[in-house]
């Protein structure tokens, strides 16, 4: 099991496609239960790129200074480590680290098939779900595209009543044919016996 702080999102702050801003999330406050918890590493999607936000500097977030979820920090490279006295108060989510995460924030990618649900909110923000794509000819021009009718359009459609009767000419030849059948016996003669009949006529 991974232990693991939970962020939250800034809602105070306008941010997505619409807004042209990168999220920002925050440390949960660690006096609230729910600041901490237990993740399977199953459960874990992927690593995600954090940007702390500099100009808000650091802040406490109710976590003390020996606090076993305190981070070591360097000056340098090759420096000696300290442990942090504070946290960065706010983080901003860098969705254009890479192309693989950058298609899961704008709601798609190969491979993602599984997140479409949880990423829908991303897509519509990004206008995903009024996209029309392009079509282009050989010579890589654009060119409008065409809608072509399908073949049950033009396929005839039988008329048919309230109440399930069909049409008209659909009844009377439905009649002409019962008369051209004539007798019971002439009946069987062309049609041959129904399911569970013999075929014997009673005389």
């Amino acid at each position: 099991m991974l232990w693991v702080r939970w962020f939250e999102y800034d809602t105070s702050y306008g941010a997505g496609w619409q807004a042209k801003r990168l999220h920002r999330i925050q440390f949960i406050d660690a006096l609230d239960p729910e600041a901490f918890g237990l993740v399977h590493p199953r459960d874990v999607i992927r690593a995600i790129h954090l940007i702390p936000a500099f100009h808000h500097m650091g802040h406490h977030n109710g976590l003390p200074e020996n606090s076993i979820g305190r981070q070591y920090e360097s000056p340098s490279y090759a420096g000696p480590r300290e442990l942090e006295s504070d946290d960065w108060k706010y983080y901003y989510v860098n969705m254009f680290v890479e192309s693989d995460i950058f298609m899961l924030f704008r709601g798609g990618g190969i491979g993602h098939q599984e997140l479409h649900g949880l990423l829908k909110d991303f897509a519509t923000d990004a206008g995903l779900d009024k996209l029309i794509l392009p079509t282009y000819d050989s010579e890589g021009n654009e060119v409008e595209a065409v809608v072509e009718e399908s073949e049950d359009e033009h396929e005839e459609v039988e008329e048919y009543r309230p109440g399930g009767g069909q049409a008209d000419d659909e009844s009377e030849r439905s009649a002409s044919e019962d008369e051209d059948l004539g007798s019971e016996e002439e009946w069987f003669e062309k049609m041959g016996p129904e399911d569970g009949d013999d075929g014997f006529v009673e005389e």
